[in-house]
This record gives C-alpha cells, sequence and structure tokens, in this order.
C-alpha cells in the first residue's frame, strides 16, 4: 500500500514536472527576448545620437576664448592705414591758370546769389601776374545784349581804378582778375551790369595796360 502511495506520489510529481518545464523555458524565452529588444533600442538611441541631424543633436562646439553665438571678428585694419595722415586737400586752381584762361571757365561774382561770370570764348591769352585792385586798367571794349545787339562799340579804351566804383561792380571783378594781354568774351549777369533795364549783359575786353 505504501508503495503504491509512494509511486503515485512520484507520478504525481514528474506530471507536475513534465508540465511545469516548458512553461519555464517561455518564461526564460520571453525574457531574454525582452532583454535582446532593450540592448536593441538602446543600441539604435546611441546610433542616432552619432547621426548630424537626428532628434538628439550633438551641443554645438565652443572655439577656445569665443562662444557660440559670438561675433563675427571686426575687419582686419591693414598695416599703416590707421596711423596714416589723412590726404591733403588739392588747393584750389586759381582762376587765371599759367596755362592761360579757357572757354567754359568763370570767375566767381564775389555776391552771394548773384552767378558767376562765364568766359565764352578766349582770343589770347595775355603774361604777367593779374591786375589786382587798386591800380589803373586801360581797357578795350564792347558791349552787346546778351542775343549779341551791340550797345556800345567802344570805339575808345577806357581807363579806370580797378575796385573805386569808376565802373559797373561786374567790370571790377573782371579786370582784378585778368593779365596784361588777356583778351576774351564773357557774359555778365544782369546784377553786376545796369539791372533788369538791359539784363545779361556781353562783353568783348581786353587789358592794353596797367600802372
Amino acid at each position: 500500500m505504501r508503495k503504491l502511495s509512494s509511486l503515485s506520489l512520484a507520478l504525481t510529481l514528474a506530471g507536475f514536472i513534465a508540465c511545469s518545464g516548458p512553461n519555464d523555458s517561455s518564461s526564460n524565452a520571453e525574457a531574454n527576448a525582452e532583454a535582446t529588444a532593450d540592448n536593441g533600442a538602446e543600441q539604435v538611441q546611441e546610433a542616432a545620437q552619432a547621426v548630424p541631424g537626428t532628434s538628439k543633436a550633438e551641443p554645438e562646439e565652443v572655439k577656445a576664448g569665443g562662444t557660440k553665438n559670438s561675433m563675427k571678428e571686426p575687419a582686419k585694419v591693414e598695416a599703416g592705414a590707421a596711423d596714416s595722415p589723412e590726404e591733403a586737400p588739392e588747393e584750389a586752381t586759381p582762376v587765371a591758370q599759367a596755362a592761360g584762361w579757357s572757354a567754359g571757365d568763370t570767375i566767381p561774382s564775389g555776391i552771394e546769389g548773384v552767378p558767376a561770370i562765364q568766359i565764352l570764348k578766349v582770343h589770347r591769352n595775355g603774361s604777367g601776374d593779374p591786375c589786382g585792385l587798386g591800380k589803373m586798367a586801360t581797357l578795350k571794349y564792347k558791349a552787346m545784349l546778351a542775343n549779341g545787339t551791340v550797345i556800345d562799340p567802344g570805339t575808345r579804351p577806357f581807363s579806370f581804378k580797378v575796385g573805386a566804383g569808376r565802373a559797373i561792380k561786374g567790370w571790377d571783378v573782371v579786370v582784378a582778375k585778368m593779365r596784361v594781354g588777356d583778351s576774351f568774351t564773357i557774359i555778365l549777369p544782369m546784377k553786376l551790369a545796369y539791372g533788369p533795364s538791359k539784363g545779361d549783359l556781353k562783353f568783348d575786353m581786353e587789358l592794353l595796360s596797367v600802372k
């Protein structure tokens, strides 16, 4: 009887082991699969971190001595440029140059709001120094309206003290800049001549002498 009980117990235990064995193996396999999957996911995540443009981007490298958003370097200054002195402005070209007058030259009126005196045609260039103010000048001339109509043929030379108000204002300005022998045709603004009654005037002028 005891042998039968022992045999039944042994058979029962063997059946229990036979039934539980595969279940344990299955559990172990599932655990191993989960571990493998976890390891695979970690490897994928590590690989993604190493690839630029993935969701986890690497932080920008900070250069030595600077910051991530550092400003651009200032433009380089050429050697000696900062210490070089500024170029001196060119001197104003004299009204009467050594080479003489040319058509298109102008003589400043000297009065604010009054246009410059224009040289229309040069007949001859003289020599020497400009007449200047305060000297007696002898001038050969012919006066015309702007359209060329002659109003004073200037049959005789005219002598006057330059700058003393003994001639029209425009003559004081022009003759002061002329050299002996200079001969040209100018257009004189009305405010330097006889005013609106005659308008701008045209003159042929030649400086004969200065004393």
